[in-house]
């Protein structure tokens, strides 16, 4: 289910920034420059976990989904 109070970073070679999940599970970030970001999900308990997102177009909308397992 949904994961609340995971920290979300959003990073390229000039920019980062970071996020928390909501109640629900959602992170949001606006108004990024086109190009290349690595998306990494943290909590404690659970495995880090990395995504590639590629922004291609302007005003373009992401929807991008990171599960995170708990350690054992």
């Amino acid at each position: 289910g949904p994961l609340e109070g995971a920290t979300v970073t959003i990073e390229n070679n000039s920019f980062k920034d970071e996020r928390t999940t909501d109640a629900s599970g959602y992170f949001n970030f606006e108004e990024l420059e086109l190009g290349r970001y690595t998306v990494i999900a943290k909590k404690a308990g659970y495995t880090s976990r990395a995504k590639l997102l590629l922004l291609s177009e302007k005003k373009e909308e992401k929807d991008i989904t990171i599960e995170l397992q708990k350690k054992k």
